[in-house]
């Protein structure tokens, strides 16, 4: 389920790379319904949901992204069948992966983090394309989640950190 999950994460950053983003460079909340959390993003994000089955049963993933002239940034999580299970270390690492194999890029650093003792990854990257990736993934409870910024200019890397450090988990 994890590559599927790494290739759904790809296959929804393409398509918002493909229908292009707003220009606006405006930040505002987003608190997306039923994801339990709030995160600072540019404009107005895209949202793609997503279904699928495999043999441990349907999950769903949620994407948002947004964009500015200068960044990609995407917020997402995957919500599994009730009767998976996977290992937090497992998990953390095939996000990574899948994530880093999706986008040919080249992992430069890691690190443990945790969000309200929620465990986590931070990690750096490369690609030909794309020289600033940061991406940091938590679990929390059943549902992991992803953030994921991308730029080529290291005058951005202030409002990556802005946008990393904003997420925050709701009740809601």
């Amino acid at each position: 389920m994890k590559r599927k999950t790494g290739a759904l994460f790809l296959t929804l950053i393409l398509a918002g790379l493909a229908h292009g983003f707003q220009t606006n460079n405006e930040w505002a909340q987003v608190a997306p319904a039923g994801g339990r959390f709030t995160i600072l993003m540019p404009g107005t994000p895209k949202s793609k949901i997503e279904t699928a089955d495999s043999q441990y049963g349907p999950y769903t993933t949620y994407l948002f992204t947004s964009g500015s002239p200068q960044a990609i940034y995407l917020a997402g999580w995957v919500d599994y069948a009730p009767a998976f299970k996977f290992g937090v270390e497992a998990e953390l690492k095939a996000n990574r992966d899948n994530f880093l194999k999706g986008i040919n890029a080249r992992l430069l650093t890691e690190k443990a983090i945790k969000l309200d003792g929620n465990p986590g990854i931070e990690f750096t990257a490369e690609s030909d394309d794309v020289q600033f990736i940061t991406s940091r993934v938590y679990i929390v409870g059943a549902r992991p989640y992803q953030l994921i910024a991308m730029t080529n200019l290291k005058e951005e890397l202030g409002n990556v950190d802005k946008f990393l450090s904003s997420f925050k988990l709701t009740t809601k």
